[in-house]
């Protein structure tokens, strides 16, 4: 806030403070010849014109700078987060989005079947509609997703999540006033369909979202849904 208001502040400023500023440079520029004197001449001409055009360049730094700080820190999050909840070794991204493209869940079963692999979680993701509040709602492996990633003081049985059971994180059930065997309407591809809270945890929710299915969910009612993560 004290940023964004210091860069307000220097633009509208800018005109007043450009004369003094010019001239303590000007000590400087104008002994660089007739092409510094002019310079300095040019500047204290139109002080509104010279503010403008340092006020693009510090709004372009600024945005610059903006940006490279916001990438750092949720790089910074995100690389702290994977040390402390991620249990498993290896991530196979498939770079996709919000649910649009991903590999075949064919991909998943070779891997499971493979004897060097103890456990794997399939990860899909796709906007649904939780309680009537549109939510990037995650389906993931419930079987094993606890084995892979931390997720904290668990209550109720993952294993039990089935097609139409809820796992939600704490804060969002005492929010929502959702507790074991609460019903909720899930919408998928604009059906609806009663789900029942059967889990609850506490950790890692940067990574399964803070409610999640399991991934028979997905497999009943979104059959083409693509793997975007496996685990």
């Amino acid at each position: 806030l004290g940023a964004l208001l210091a860069l307000v502040g220097v633009a509208v400023l800018g005109p007043v403070v450009a004369r003094p500023v010019v001239r303590v440079f000007g000590i400087i520029v104008g002994r660089r010849g007739i092409s510094g004197d002019m310079a300095i001449r040019n500047a204290r001409r139109n002080p509104k014109r010279t503010a403008r055009t340092a006020s693009s360049l510090m709004i372009g730094v600024a945005l610059v700078a903006f940006i490279a700080v916001f990438a750092s820190s949720v790089k910074a999050s995100l690389g702290g987060s994977l040390d402390d909840t991620f249990t498993g070794s290896h991530i196979v991204e498939s770079g996709a989005w919000e649910g649009v493209g991903g590999f075949s869940p064919a991909l998943a079963d070779q891997m499971e079947r493979d004897p060097s692999v103890d456990a794997i979680s399939e990860s899909r993701v796709s906007t649904s509609l939780v309680d009537g509040s549109e939510y990037t709602l995650e389906g993931v492996t419930a079987a094993t997703i606890g084995t892979i990633f931390d997720l904290g003081d668990v209550e109720g049985d993952l294993t039990d999540l089935g097609p139409d059971g809820l796992a939600v994180d704490g804060p969002t059930s005492v929010e929502r006033g959702w507790k074991l065997g609460t019903v909720v309407p899930v919408t998928f591809a604009g059906i609806e369909h009663p789900f029942v809270v059967r889990a609850t945890y506490s950790n890692a929710t940067e990574w399964v979202g803070k409610q999640f299915v399991d991934i028979s969910a997905f497999d009943t009612h979104l059959p083409e849904q693509l793997d975007y993560r496996i685990y």
